[in-house]
């Protein structure tokens, strides 16, 4: 299974993913470049995408929280919603 799969696997399984799960989970390095890799197919209409045949878009959406030493963070969650939703 590819990298891209995977990502698109987890995504459809859990809804979203962060870079810190890909890498955990996964063993993904740099999730965000999958992500922006399926983002970008398509964006370009390349022919027979999965988020076309699924007729779902990954959003990216900020988070906030707080890290280990309770002080402010964010970071991206990328989601998988329904298109139009």
């Amino acid at each position: 299974m590819t990298q891209r799969e995977r990502v698109l696997q987890y995504l459809v399984d859990f809804g979203s993913i962060t870079t810190l799960q890909g890498q955990v989970d996964l063993g993904v390095r740099r999730t965000e470049n999958v992500i922006n890799l399926l983002i970008r197919e398509q964006l370009e209409g390349i022919k027979d995408n999965p988020l076309d045949r699924m007729g779902c878009e990954i959003l990216k959406v900020w988070k906030s929280g707080k890290n280990r030493y309770g002080e402010p963070t964010t970071w991206l969650e990328y989601q998988l919603v329904k298109k139009g939703a």
